[in-house]
C-alpha cells in the first residue's frame, strides 16, 4: 500500500480521534453524537482528495474507475482499522461506563415518555427490566460491529462516488 494512501488515512483517523476524545473528556456530551456523525461525513472528502492526489501524483493524471475505487477502499481499510482500535480502547476504558450511566439516568424518563406516547408497548413496572436488557446489549463486539459496518458501508459509497468524479482514462 502506498504512502499516498496510508498517510491521509492516518491523518483522517487522528483528527477524528482527537475530536472525539476532546469532546468526550471536556464533558460536551450534548455534541458527542454530532462529532461522531461529522467524523463519518468527513470521510467522503477525505477519500476524494486521497484518490485525487493518487491520480495526479502516481498515475500521471489518468485513473480508471476500478483503480479509483480500489484506492478509496484501501484508504477506508486503513482508517477503519485505526478507528476500530481506538473505539475498542475507548469503549473499554470509559465509553461503556458512560453508556450504562446514561441509560440508568436518562433511560427511565425516555422509556416512560415512549410508553405514554404509545411508541413502546409496555407497562411502567417493566421499565427496570427494559433498561437492564439495554445495558446487557452494550458489548465490545456490538460496538465493533457498528464501527465496522458504518465505516465500510459509507466508505464503499464514498469511494464509488469519488471514483465517478475522478476517473480519467486515455482515449
Amino acid at each position: 500500500m502506498k504512502k499516498a494512501i496510508v498517510l491521509p488515512a492516518l491523518l483522517y483517523a487522528a483528527v477524528c480521534i482527537i475530536s472525539i476524545t476532546v469532546v468526550f473528556y471536556a464533558k460536551l456530551f450534548h455534541i458527542l453524537n454530532m462529532t461522531y456523525l461529522l467524523s463519518l461525513l468527513v470521510l467522503l472528502p477525505s477519500i476524494y482528495f486521497t484518490i485525487r492526489y493518487y491520480r495526479n501524483n502516481y498515475t500521471g493524471g489518468l485513473i480508471g474507475g476500478k483503480e479509483a475505487v480500489k484506492v478509496g477502499l484501501q484508504f477506508v481499510l486503513v482508517a477503519v482499522l485505526i478507528m476500530a482500535a481506538f473505539q475498542a480502547i475507548f469503549f473499554v476504558l470509559d465509553f461503556k461506563e458512560f453508556k450504562i450511566n446514561y441509560i440508568n439516568t436518562v433511560g427511565p424518563e425516555v422509556t416512560k415518555a415512549a410508553i405514554k406516547n404509545g411508541v413502546l408497548k409496555a407497562k411502567e413496572s417493566e421499565i427496570p427490566k427494559i433498561l437492564q436488557q439495554e445495558i446487557e446489549q452494550i458489548t465490545l463486539s456490538g460496538e465493533m460491529k457498528v464501527v465496522f459496518l458504518k465505516y465500510l458501508i459509507y466508505g464503499l459509497f464514498s469511494s464509488f462516488i469519488s471514483s465517478i468524479f475522478l476517473k480519467r482514462v486515455s482515449i
